[in-house]
């Protein structure tokens, strides 16, 4: 199983935003179930090499937030 290595972002406006992508992150937002939606950000690279792989299409990911599966 891929693991994907997350960061909570504290983000508020457009001009934060644009810059963490300035700075190679791409940012998003994780929803789904019970719990609160998360603002995150992802390494451009790590995301890239992702897509890149064979398997991208039909892998299950483990995301890891602040080291938290």
């Amino acid at each position: 199983m891929t693991t994907l290595n997350a960061k909570k972002r504290e983000t508020k406006t457009s001009g934060d935003i644009n810059r963490l992508r300035l700075d190679k992150f791409i940012p998003g937002i994780l929803y789904g179930g019970s719990e609160e939606n998360k603002k995150i950000i992802l390494s451009k690279n790590s995301i890239k090499n992702l897509i890149n792989s064979e398997n991208f299409f039909s892998a299950i990911l483990n995301l890891k937030i602040d080291d938290k599966e």
